[in-house]
């Protein structure tokens, strides 16, 4: 079982050797205690970490938690001691099936890295592109079982957006802006670039209506097959989003700075400053008007966009660089995907706010998210796999705490 975890980097993160394992009554659950802070429920059949135990909600840093052993407690209960005079109470069916960290499906069909996700509300379909030129649209009705595969001559693909009529735009590293008719998988036109795309915006009103920002620092807006303005942004330009309701557009850059352009002149506005780090990614809320944006320094950010403040501190959930964001429907959850192999959920309507963290979800790092629904999060990374997962936590019962002797 074990040899199937050794990777290098398993090893020198400590997820494997643990101190002690003890499997339960039915031989088809493991549960380690390690000295990496944690323990860890397994499933024996197919070597997935189920869910992790972790004291990190409660912030005892300095403190040395180190879990030395772990015991089932009748059928429903699981300890864990540590170091640090703490006996952690677990309750073992909150950690079963339905925990954050299990995906309830996980798609495979790509043969390269997946570069960009998109759930396409009208069309009830999933697309997602990688980095071998594939595009796969994974529809609902059929269970996600296969996908309608277009293999497309533009390049890698980079991202990927869904129109007002329900159609793909995806945006190829040869220089090309394509568009997809989601029903037929049919090219519909494809617009020829001056250089390699970055990021799409679409319009939520017209169908026609679509803004590229390209390596050059170039912003393009296109209607239909035609490009009919150029504004020359600046050539570190990073990010972009953009706001139908206030007639903004959104634009970051390599200097942590958010520029705002107005969408009738293309002139800019005002910008946003609190960065100091490369921005990497920018997602905007029509509901509740926030954007949400973020780093290469591991933090995100979230902002009253009408009143061009920040809504409380940065958060802070990856070790490395976090490189896509996305609002959940409602505006209650953000979800970022890091490099640093994890997706991390933001409860934002919480105060204090609450953050969930699906830890090494993908191997080689997480790369993409898209929300179907408030419950329902799908994210993508350099594994070539899909997962979907239930938005839901798992919850510690309680905590003994011993006092040590003297």
């Amino acid at each position: 079982f074990f040899f199937k975890q050794k990777t290098a980097y398993e090893i020198a993160q400590r997820l494997v050797g643990s101190e002690m394992c003890i499997r339960d009554r039915n031989d088809d659950i493991l549960f380690t205690a390690s000295m990496d802070k944690t323990c860890k429920m397994w499933d024996v059949k197919t070597s997935t970490v189920l869910a992790t135990c972790a004291r990190n909600e409660l912030k005892l840093l300095g403190i040395n938690d180190m879990n030395h052993a772990c015991a089932l407690f009748g059928e429903s209960l699981l300890l864990s001691v540590g170091l640090d005079g703490f006996i952690n109470v677990w309750e073992k069916a909150s950690l079963k099936a339905d925990a954050l960290n299990l995906p309830k499906t996980i798609i495979s069909g790509h043969h390269g890295q997946i570069t960009s996700l998109c759930w396409a509300a009208k069309e009830s379909l999933l697309a997602s592109g990688d980095n071998q030129s594939s595009l796969c649209l994974w529809r609902e009705k059929d269970g996600f079982n296969f996908s309608s595969t277009v293999k497309v001559e533009g390049g890698a693909i980079v991202d990927i957006k869904e129109s007002a009529d329900g159609h793909i735009y995806i945006a190829c590293s040869y220089n090309t802006l394509i568009k997809i008719d989601s029903k037929t998988t049919t090219k519909v036109f494809n617009v020829k670039l001056d250089k390699s795309p970055l990021y799409i915006a679409t319009s939520k009103k017209d169908p026609a209506l679509v803004y590229v920002l390209i390596e050059s620092g170039a912003l393009l807006k296109i209607e239909g097959e035609k490009i009919k303005e150029t504004l020359k942004v600046a050539p570190n330009a990073t990010a972009l989003e953009i706001n139908e309701d206030a007639e903004e557009i959104y634009i970051g850059d390599k200097k942590g700075v958010i520029h705002i352009h107005s969408m009738k002149d293309m002139k800019e506005i005002g910008n946003l400053t609190e960065y100091t780090y490369e921005i990497t990614c920018l997602s905007y809320h029509s509901a509740s008007k926030r954007l949400a944006a973020t780093d290469k320094n591991k933090f995100t950010y979230v902002y009253d966009i009408a009143n061009r403040k920040l809504i409380g501190n940065e958060m802070c959930g990856h070790g490395g660089a976090v490189w896509k964001c996305t609002w959940s429907p409602s505006g209650m959850f953000l979800a970022t995907a890091s490099l640093d192999f994890s997706v991390t959920v933001y409860n934002v309507d919480i105060k204090p706010r609450q953050q969930i963290n699906l830890n090494r979800i993908h191997a080689g790092g997480a790369t993409s998210v898209a929300f179907k629904n408030d419950e329902c999060l799908y994210t993508s990374g350099n594994d070539g796999l899909i997962k979907e997962i239930k938005v839901e936590k798992y919850q510690r019962k309680k905590t003994l705490i011993f006092p040590r002797k003297k």
